[in-house]
């Protein structure tokens, strides 16, 4: 089990970072010293002093289904908002399971998961401050958010479209929304659908008047550092928050905001320069592959596949040898490295890792698995995550046919266990699906398919797991399947 690692955070923020063991999350502090011990089932970044984790219920009710419930922590570890729905939240129609977004002015998202989605807003206390009557909602930002009205599907009429204020109320409108990352240095992106093409998109103030008007560009980012990268045809220039050229366009091939900051990532004939919001040259960049966003600083570089870091100046500071790695924030980037993930700083050194984030492995080839693999087992693997209410699973290849296997399975299970065949070949042809049980035992579920088959890409990409694509590439012709024990 895995958190989200999230990268919106203030200067205000504890210095606290999630980390996983085993698959239960806490946190450590920029010294890689656990602060918070792992418990956790998910953990959060902190945004404005708090972080969302979430917890397994505790009733029979809870166990039995599996639910868990978030909430919000403080950087001593305690809830301060408790991991339970907010009050009111109950009375919705259709509740089914709830879930909050970070803290953005003083308001987090809450998002009712029922039949249509239903956005609302929470204050530091866990309080509704505006209630959930949103479709889909944004999160703040200069003390507006974007959101779209709720409509049921069997009432007429256009739904309401804009920003809204922390009280709820429309404060900019529009039916011609589509989708906006929110406010920044006064201005908004908004894209728009457009009859002329799919979508189109401006640059508007906080009353809501375009200072780009839809179709001048064919892309505009938001205001960050003081200025706004915007393209057409693919080439690409940088104006103002008013929309006066600082860069016109043609001039890069390319030009890359930051996450924050002042400095601007420019590549032309594949050389690379650092630029201020006016145009300005700052440096020369001696890397000459790909190059992140910078943040607190640092901006990632790629080379021969592998992830380092360069530095406002444009010096290389930590050589690529990453195989993932996140932008830096308050000192520290969250990198992966094989199966060893952790935090390094900014000299490249790790203050925190480990090999062992993920939930350990619960399923395994044993019996009683291995006693229903057919005789003509190439190969079998255990399944290479757990999933939820299985209690085993293990991927193998076979060699012969579908039909071939289905027979096994039938004179396997004949006088022994009952056996439900639910191939259907017509609505998923090349594929059997086979279902095993006996009196007072879990059942156990079996589906294969041809591997050169079509429908061996969409089994396996469906299943998705590591074990059984490495099983997939090694034996591509065979019948690959899996077993499940719930």
């Amino acid at each position: 089990m895995s958190i989200l690692i999230k990268t919106s955070v203030g200067d205000e923020e504890p210095g606290l970072f999630p980390i996983s063991i085993e698959g239960k999350c806490g946190y450590i502090d920029a010294a890689g010293k656990i602060v918070i011990e792992p418990k956790f089932l998910e953990a959060r970044n902190f945004s404005e002093g708090l972080a969302v984790v979430r917890i397994a219920g505790t009733t029979a009710e809870d166990r039995a289904f599996e639910q868990t419930y978030q909430g919000f922590i403080g950087p001593n570890g305690e809830f301060v908002v408790p991991p339970e729905p907010p009050r009111g939240v109950r009375e919705i129609d259709g509740y089914d399971c709830y879930s909050f977004g970070d803290f953005h002015e003083g308001l987090a998202r809450l998002h009712i998961n029922d039949a249509s989605g239903m956005d609302g807003y929470v204050d530091r206390q866990g309080q509704l401050v505006v209630n959930p009557a949103y479709a889909s909602g944004g999160d703040y930002s200069e003390g507006l958010a974007y959101v779209e009205t709720w409509r049921p599907w069997d009432q007429p009429g256009p739904k309401r479209k804009g920003f809204i204020d922390q009280r709820g109320e429309f404060v900019i409108e529009d039916g011609a929304f589509f989708f906006t990352e929110g406010f920044s240095e006064g201005r908004a992106v908004v894209w728009l659908e457009s009859e002329r093409e799919a979508r189109a998109c401006g640059l508007i103030d906080r009353r809501g008047k375009y200072v780009i008007p839809p179709g001048v560009f064919d892309r505009i980012s938001n205001p960050v550092g003081g200025a706004i990268v915007v393209a057409n045809d693919g080439r690409v220039g940088l104006v103002n928050r008013d929309g006066a050229i600082a860069i016109a366009i043609g001039v890069y091939d390319d030009i890359q905001e930051p996450f924050n900051g002042r400095i601007f990532t420019a590549k032309t004939r594949g050389t690379a320069v650092l630029i201020d919001a006016t145009g300005k040259r700052l440096g020369e960049v001696a890397h000459r592959g790909d190059i992140g966003r910078f943040r607190d600083g640092m901006a990632t570089i790629k080379r021969d596949g592998r992830y380092g870091y360069i530095d406002d100046s444009g010096t290389e500071r930590i050589a690529p040898r990453f195989d993932a790695a996140n932008p830096f924030e308050h000192g520290l980037a969250f990198v992966t490295i094989g199966e060893t993930r952790g935090y390094i700083n900014r000299e490249g050194g790790f203050v925190w890792k480990t090999d062992r984030w993920e939930e350990p492995l619960r399923y395994s080839v044993s019996n009683p698995l291995t006693q229903l693999l057919p005789d003509t087992t190439v190969q079998a693997l255990p399944l290479s995550y757990n999933w939820e209410r299985v209690k085993n699973a293990i991927v193998f290849v076979v060699d012969g046919d579908l039909e071939a296997l289905r027979a096994w399975y039938k004179r396997r299970c004949s006088g022994k266990r009952e056996l439900a065949d639910l191939t259907d070949y017509d609505t998923e042809p090349g594929k059997i699906d086979l279902m095993i049980s006996r009196p007072g035992e879990s059942h156990l579920e079996v589906y294969a398919v041809d591997g050169v088959t079509e429908a061996a890409d969409g089994f396996v990409e469906f299943y998705s797991c590591k074990n059984m694509n490495a099983l997939r590439k090694k034996h591509p012709t065979k019948v690959v399947g899996i077993l499940i024990e719930n």
